[in-house]
C-alpha cells in the first residue's frame, strides 16, 4: 500500500516537473520573441 503511493506520489511529481519545464520554456520564448 505504501509503495504505491510512494509510486504515485513519484509520477505525480514527474508530471508536475514536465509541465513546470515546459512552462518555463514557453515563457522563456513569450519573453524572448
Amino acid at each position: 500500500m505504501g509503495v504505491v503511493r510512494v509510486m504515485n506520489s513519484l509520477m505525480r511529481f514527474e508530471l508536475f516537473l514536465k509541465e513546470a519545464s515546459v512552462a518555463l520554456r514557453n515563457r522563456t520564448i513569450y519573453y524572448f520573441i
